[in-house]
């Protein structure tokens, strides 16, 4: 009886042990494949910093990620302009926060009409991206 307990004991143990580092696998990939999204974000911002575009929105995609950026508004003492004239958003994100936005904290405005030319465009914005769009759209 006692070796059968040892037994139990041990298969409990075993399973513990396995379940923990098949979390932390998966958690750990989770994390690699949210950092890439972000790379690719700020890529994608970096490439159009000093561009010259004057419309409000503008598309654009890398790694089969699909991007938009936005004329920031924010206050030139937070971001300036020259340094960051658009808020970059990721539109099909596919981990960790669904809406990766950079700068996170520049404020952005966008017509009914940019927003309904985005969900056109793109019709794989993912849902969270929509209502964060329609959170800064004005009439």
């Amino acid at each position: 009886m006692k070796h059968r307990k040892t037994g139990v004991f041990i298969v409990l143990v075993s399973v513990a042990v396995l379940s923990c580092a098949i979390f932390g696998t998966v958690k750990l990939l989770s994390q690699m494949n949210e950092k890439s999204e972000w790379a690719v974000l700020q890529g994608l911002e970096f490439s159009h910093r000093s561009s010259a575009e004057v419309s409000n929105v503008v598309f654009d995609s890398s790694n089969g990620y699909e991007a938009i950026g936005i004329r920031s508004n924010s206050l030139p003492d937070v971001y300036p302009a020259s340094k960051f004239p658009r808020v970059w958003l990721l539109a099909n994100s596919r981990y960790g926060p669904k809406v990766k936005k950079i700068p996170f904290d520049a404020n952005y405005e966008i017509t009914n009409s940019d927003l309904n030319m985005i969900l056109r465009r793109m019709p794989n914005v993912s849902s969270a991206v929509q209502d964060e769009l329609r959170r800064h759209a004005i009439e």
